[in-house]
C-alpha cells in the first residue's frame, strides 16, 4: 500500500508540474503507519544455491535450443552475478551500453551509471567477477546494432527471474535482495559507508541506515555520520 501511495503520490506531482492540476490531493492522505522496512539479505549458502540453480536452468535450456531457437540464452547467471557483485538496479542494469564500460588501467575497469534513480551519474568500479562477465558477454548472441550489455526486455527479465527464484525455493528472495546484500558485504568488510552510499547511487547514508545495515553498531555508526553531516550543513548556512 505505501508503495502505490508513493507511486500515485508522483504521478500526481507531475500532473502539478505540468499545470494539469493546482494541488497534490495525495498530500493531505493520511499516512499509513505501522511500515517495516524490508530487511532480507541472502545468506553465503543461499547465494551458491541461487548460482547453480541459474547454471541447472541455462543448461536446460541449452538442451532444448532446438525447441526455441531463437531464445535468447546464456545471460541469467551473468545478470544476477552482475547485481550481487555491482549493487545496480535493476533499470540500471539493463539501460547499460557498451559505450558505458571504461578500462581504466589493465586491472582496472569502471561502469559508468548514467540512468540512476538520483539523476546522477556515477561511476562503478568493477569487481573481478564483472570483469570476467564483461568478457563473456562479449561472446553473447545478438542481432546486429544491439549495443546493450544485456541484450534482452524487461518482460524477459521478469519471467526468467521469476522461474529462477521459484526453482531455489527461496521464494521471499527477489532482485533488489542482492543489492541489499551487495551492501551488506561492503559494510561488513569496513568499507566507508559514504563509499558504499556513492557506489549505490545513494546521495547520503541514512538509506544505507534504513534498508541496507544490518548490525545495531553499523546503525549507530551510520546515524551518528549523517547527524555530523547536517551539523557541518549547518555550520555552513
Amino acid at each position: 500500500m505505501q508503495r502505490e501511495l508513493n507511486t500515485l503520490t508522483a504521478i500526481l506531482n507531475d500532473a502539478v508540474r505540468n499545470g494539469l492540476i493546482e494541488r497534490n490531493p495525495a498530500t493531505f492522505a493520511d499516512k499509513i503507519r505501522g511500515v517495516e522496512a524490508r530487511q532480507r539479505f541472502v545468506t553465503d549458502n543461499e547465494w551458491q544455491t541461487i548460482l547453480s540453480t541459474c547454471e541447472r536452468i541455462e543448461k536446460q535450456q541449452h538442451e532444448g535450443k532446438q525447441q526455441a531457437p531463437h531464445r535468447i540464452r546464456g545471460w541469467l547467471r551473468h545478470y544476477v552475478e552482475w547485481a550481487y557483485n555491482s549493487g545496480m538496479r535493476r533499470s540500471e542494469i539493463l539501460a547499460l551500453r557498451w559505450d558505458n564500460v571504461r578500462v581504466v588501467s589493465e586491472d582496472h575497469m569502471v561502469i559508468e551509471v548514467l540512468n540512476s534513480k538520483n539523476d546522477k551519474s556515477r561511476f562503478v568500479s568493477c569487481t573481478p567477477d564483472m570483469k570476467a562477465i564483461v568478457d563473456a558477454l562479449r561472446l553473447l548472441p545478438r542481432m546486429d546494432g544491439d549495443d546493450r550489455l544485456f541484450p534482452l526486455s524487461l518482460s524477459t527479465l521478469k519471467g526468467s527471474l521469476a522461474e529462477l527464484w521459484k526453482a531455489t525455493g527461496l521464494n521471499d528472495v527477489r532482485l533488489h535482495d542482492l543489492r541489499r546484500s551487495h551492501a551488506t558485504i561492503l559494510m561488513s568488510k569496513g568499507i566507508d559507508p559514504r563509499t558504499i552510499a556513492g557506489r549505490l547511487g545513494h546521495s547520503g547514508t541514512a538509506m544505507l541506515a534504513k534498508h541496507y545495515a544490518v548490525a545495531e553498531e553499523t546503525k549507530r555508526r551510520l546515524k551518528h555520520l549523517e547527524k555530523l553531516h547536517n551539523l557541518s550543513k549547518l555550520d555552513n548556512v
